[in-house]
């Protein structure tokens, strides 16, 4: 189970679905330069279906449990 972090400032989801083939990842995060030096974040996910899901903004403690759920919900579909 690999999932990959893109850190992009222009044409985000298209450089994040090609990292994501590169790194043979099962999904990626699309993370924003904004979210540096934050207290809070926004991320972009792409899953093993190329599917997008625009995640709401949170603390990153947020953040963390929802990449954990979506660890979890990649694991639980192989």
């Amino acid at each position: 189970m690999t999932i990959a972090f893109a850190l992009e400032d222009h044409d985000g989801r298209k450089k994040a679905a090609s990292k994501r083939i590169a790194k043979n990842a099962d999904a990626i995060l699309l993370n924003s330069p904004a979210n540096i030096d934050s207290s809070r974040a926004k991320f972009e996910y792409l899953d093993s279906d190329g599917e997008w899901h625009d995640w709401p903004e949170g603390s990153k403690s947020q953040i963390a449990i929802r990449i954990v759920r979506a660890v979890e919900a990649l694991c639980g579909s192989r």
